[in-house]
């Protein structure tokens, strides 16, 4: 006989790292036949980057994704390509807060489980932030 425990981490563990479970183990995670879950009927979106605007009112963040163009003769240009927009959800102030605080719960979890994530923005604050360390450093020699 399987150890739950050991199966039910294992289950978990394929989760996270984004494999489909099967129905039998949807079954042993919720105890249970999964009779009384439905399927969440909305799209599902893929999104590659997102811009951001912000009034006084909301803010509205622009989830996009790279779409390859075609050349004349129909082949894929690997080399050209362009920002598609996906959705545009637009949020109060105050949903933006509580999503801004769910990210900064969870991706420290994620990335210790998987690993840092760095992106072109995230290298580009890292070095502004080191070159503001080098001024302050600088600032602080030059006084007496």
């Amino acid at each position: 006989m399987v150890d739950k425990a050991k199966s039910t981490e294992s289950i978990k563990q394929n989760l996270r790292e984004g494999r489909q479970l099967t129905p039998a183990e949807v079954e042993e995670l919720v105890g249970g036949p999964p009779q009384n879950l439905k399927k969440i009927d909305t799209p599902l979106y893929y999104a590659s980057g997102v811009m951001f605007l912000a009034t006084g009112n909301d803010f509205t963040l622009i989830f996009s994704r790279a779409r390859p163009l075609l050349n004349a003769d129909g082949s894929v240009n690997p080399a050209a390509a362009v920002s598609e927009p996906v959705a545009v959800v637009s949020v109060t102030p105050q949903t933006a807060k509580d999503l801004l605080l769910l990210l900064q719960a969870n991706l420290p979890v994620w990335e210790e489980d998987f690993g840092e994530i760095q992106t072109v923005f995230s290298r580009q604050l890292e070095r502004q932030k080191k070159e503001e360390k080098k001024e302050e450093k600088s600032a602080a020699k030059k006084k007496p």
